[in-house]
């Protein structure tokens, strides 16, 4: 028991045996109200020297601004010392500084009830309790007062909902916030997580309606839909310029009744609309007045527009064939109840001469030919990018470059052959910063022979901006004309090879070699042969280029990853991070170990990490220790770590990053 208090109270033990005699001797000899009266004092000292110290702490979470805490402890001193005027002054004075007027005035009376009057600073309570009531008499109204850019900078942090609860609190309140113009310029109404914003926006809306520049609805109810449209339609928006409606669950007449209205809408918007987005997730067979071609009529101005259903193509990209030109420079379009044909797009496009980006889903006919002789300020297009099986770098509405040309390729899922993608991106050479190609089985196979023979294919071509390359190629479209491909792009920076199920050949990897700039290579579910020797050649020709920035190097799920070829990446000198996701099963414990001593010779190696690795001994994790660069390293799913080994990698000085996920 005194080790107890010795830990919870400071006392060396000496020491308490002699603050608790009286109470032992008292109890001892049978003198009990003595033995209470002694324990009590003890406890009482005890209890103040627990709230000094408590008083220490609050000052040094004063010190942090750590307020919260702050109050924490000064309540604590209330209740260890409810006889002393600190614990109240002290949180009284921090209520009052968070304007909480009413707790501080709280605690105030309850210490003038626990405090005797006769303590000398009882008078300090009642001094702070006069000022704490006289403070709350004079309740100042903050929104009313604040000036109007504090208020306005404010009013833009608070989400619609409680943007609407502050509007409603009071007249003055609700002046005051829709004075507020630029707050109400863009609105977002979102009910998937929020069924009271219903009432507050059909209110609200047709009161800030002439500030509203961007209306977006997301996730809307039926009724609720038909009410805002029904507003739009028959009040005043003179100022909307931009109009989002996603995911639109309906089917049927309530469908038909969406269609109806957001006609009903778009002819008093149409002089100012210039973005109009209509994601609508449904599937009827009567679209009314909801195709393209209709919503293009009406909307003259438009300069954006982002248009994805599920009805067929027949009939939302009928009519087309518009008697005007269009001042569109974007174009976002999906049909996912079946693919999109060239001839449901040539008539949009051309009329679309200052078309910059284009974006097309569930389109799978090679439309390259086309795109090139109708959009030749295109600077972004991208063709079924739910193909790619890593998330490609965000791609928003591009700038204006200063020149036209094609900046980003996305080509996925489409049946184009290796001649037509050869041929589009040397039509767009010198301009290409970013490309992905996946291209789906077309039927005509091209040889290395026909490709330098055709007329139409400049072989010979360059790529000198692009930066990053991502090549699917389940379908060998593009199996003999990748080394082309990669000999014309001189600048490049990153570099990811995906399914290429014949294998990267000996060719693949020289022309891999050549890359003086390439810091980063990803190989995903590629076939390593096992009579070449790519990973010897990306060594020696990294070697051979002096200041080679080559960096980072993943490997994921490539059959044919045997030891031979693990220790050959092993050689690649400047290599700073390298990630395995799974190797041959053939590769053996003694295997990983030698692996292991040739990475801990690596002079930069920073980083590893491996994945689904069938055995990993102890004896390779005491060979990457000797390694001086080494700063992290991960494991995921290894077999054969153990805990012996897994503190060793704790236990390393310098201390690494460790992170292991067990099987």
């Amino acid at each position: 028991m005194a080790d107890v208090q010795y830990l919870a109270f400071g006392f060396n033990p000496a020491a308490w045996d002699q603050v608790t005699l009286p109470t032992r001797t008292a109890l001892e000899n049978g003198h009990y109200d003595d033995a209470i009266h002694c324990s009590t004092q003890v406890v009482e000292n005890l209890l103040r020297g627990a709230a000094a110290v408590l008083a220490l702490r609050s000052q040094a979470w004063a010190r942090k601004a750590d307020i919260v805490q702050e109050i924490h402890d000064a309540l604590l001193i209330t209740e260890y010392d409810p006889r002393s005027v600190d614990g109240y002054l002290r949180a009284s004075r921090l209520y009052t500084t968070q304007g909480q007027q009413s707790q501080a005035i709280d605690i105030l009376e309850e210490g003038m009830r626990l405090v005797p009057p006769s303590d000398p600073r009882f008078g300090l309570l009642e001094n702070q309790l006069s000022l704490a009531e006289a403070q709350r008499k004079r309740r100042v109204d903050f929104i009313s007062s604040c000036p109007y850019d504090i208020l306005c900078n404010i009013a833009g942090f608070l989400e619609a909902d409680s943007l609407y609860e502050c509007v409603n609190v009071c007249r003055s309140w609700r002046i005051r916030i829709l004075q507020c113009a630029d707050r109400w310029k863009k609105l977002d109404l979102d009910h998937s997580n929020n069924d009271r914003l219903e009432f507050a926006a059909t209110a609200l809306l047709p009161v800030v309606s002439q500030h509203v520049k961007q209306l977006r609805l997301e996730r809307i109810k039926p009724r609720s839909l038909n009410s805002y449209l029904k507003i739009m339609s028959t009040g005043d928006f003179p100022n909307l310029q931009s109009l989002k409606i996603n995911e639109i669950f309906y089917r049927g007449s309530r469908y038909s009744s969406v269609c109806e209205s957001i006609c009903n809408v778009l002819p008093s918007i149409s002089k100012t609309l210039t973005d109009l987005e209509l994601v609508l997730v449904m599937d009827v067979q009567d679209p009314a007045n909801a195709s393209l071609a209709s919503i293009l009529s009406i909307c003259r101005h438009l300069d954006v527009i982002k248009y994805h259903t599920v009805m067929s193509p027949e009939l939302c990209f009928s009519g087309l064939s518009l008697p005007f030109s269009t001042s569109l420079t974007k174009i976002d379009l999906a049909s996912w109840k079946s693919p999109m044909r060239s001839s449901d797009l040539e008539p949009l496009l051309q009329c679309s001469s200052e078309l910059r980006y284009l974006r097309l889903q569930h389109c799978e006919v090679d439309l390259l030919p086309m795109i090139t002789q109708h959009c030749p300020k295109l600077t972004v297009l991208i063709m079924n990018d739910y193909e790619i099986e890593h998330s490609p770098p965000h791609i928003g509405y591009p700038p204006y470059p200063s020149k036209p040309g094609l900046r980003y390729l996305m080509l996925a899922g489409v049946s184009s052959s290796a001649e037509s993608i050869l041929s589009f991106l040397g039509s767009n050479h010198d301009t290409l910063e970013t490309v992905f190609i996946a291209p789906m089985m077309n039927n005509s196979h091209v040889t290395t022979t026909t490709l330098v023979n055709s007329p139409c294919v400049p072989t010979s071509f360059t790529m000198p901006n692009l930066t990053f390359l991502y090549i699917k190629d389940e379908n060998r479209v593009l199996r003999d004309a990748l080394p082309t491909i990669l000999r014309a792009s001189p600048n490049l920076e990153s570099l990811t090879l995906t399914k290429h199920l014949d294998g990267i050949r000996d060719e693949i990897f020289d022309a891999i070699g050549d890359l003086a700039r390439l810091s980063h290579l990803n190989l995903t579910r590629c076939k390593f042969l096992p009579t070449n020797f790519g990973f010897a050649i990306l060594a020696s020709k990294f070697a051979a280029i002096r200041f080679h920035r080559f960096y980072e190097l993943e490997i994921y799920h490539c059959p044919g990853s045997t030891a031979d070829a693990l220790k050959s990446i092993a050689q690649i000198k400047s290599m700073r991070k390298l990630s395995v996701y799974g190797v041959d099963d053939h590769v053996t414990g003694t295997d990983m170990v030698d692996l292991a001593r040739l990475l801990g010779d690596l002079p930069r190696l920073e980083s590893l990490m491996f994945s689904k690795l069938r055995v990993f001994p102890a004896a390779a994790v005491r060979a990457l220790l000797k390694s001086d660069s080494l700063r992290s390293i991960e494991f995921y799913h290894v077999d054969g770590l153990t805990i012996e080994s897994i503190d060793l990698l704790h236990t390393r000085t310098p201390p690494l990053d460790v992170v292991v996920y067990p099987k």
